[in-house]
């Protein structure tokens, strides 16, 4: 991810590319980096161990105790807001200015685990792809689609892609799956193409 002109990557920890040189970063962030997201200044850091914003040399981390539902971070996505959507082994939580909020509407009675892909579509919805479903929550409505509904060839999403109205879909054991808006709901198509790695889509 590139944020004020410097690159930065995760390989067995963080490193920065500034003026041709590679540099180490993070000292502090748990090197079991999986998710990278940049803005207004920031790295944000998802790992095995917490979430991790890096501004210059100042490291700030949020865990359970500060109220992530999993210490495990599996997925980043910056909002239009500024707001950062994050995804965990046990569900997903939104961090605005500094405060963690749920991602879900109160009393949507839905358990969250394992969120490996999360994003906001143009319309402001998010997205959330699980080890058992997709999720879409739009203000205080949910609903969920996966193979029970039609729209899924596997019900474990590994990836996101937005454009426009279409959403593409990558799932763990069953290629990829375009959903596209028809009316209050949406037309599947399945295109096949193996096993599709986190973060592993994009337009």
């Amino acid at each position: 991810t590139c944020t004020g002109g410097a690159l930065t990557v995760a390989a067995e920890g963080l490193a920065v590319h500034v003026g041709g040189r590679w540099f180490p970063a993070g000292a502090g962030v748990d090197p079991r980096v999986n998710a990278l997201a940049a803005g207004d200044g920031a790295v944000w850091v998802g790992t095995d161990r917490g979430l991790f914003r890096l501004v210059g040399p100042e490291v700030r981390v949020w865990r359970e105790a500060e109220g992530l539902p999993s210490d495990k971070v599996l997925s980043l996505a910056r909002m239009r807001s500024g707001a950062l959507l994050v995804g965990t082994a046990r569900g997903a939580v939104v961090v605005d200015e500094g405060e963690v909020r749920s991602a879900l509407p109160k009393g949507a009675g839905v358990e969250l685990r394992g969120v490996w892909a999360v994003g906001e579509d143009p319309s402001g919805a998010w997205w959330l792809g699980t080890s058992h479903g997709l999720f879409r929550v739009r203000g205080q409505t949910w609903s969920r689609i996966g193979m029970a509904t039609g729209h899924l060839p596997d019900d474990w999403v590994t990836a996101l892609a937005f454009d426009g109205d279409r959403v593409w879909v990558g799932t763990y054991a069953a290629g990829v799956a375009r959903l596209d808006a028809d009316g209050e709901g949406w037309k599947a198509t399945a295109l096949g193409g193996g096993r599709i790695n986190p973060r592993g889509l994009t337009v």
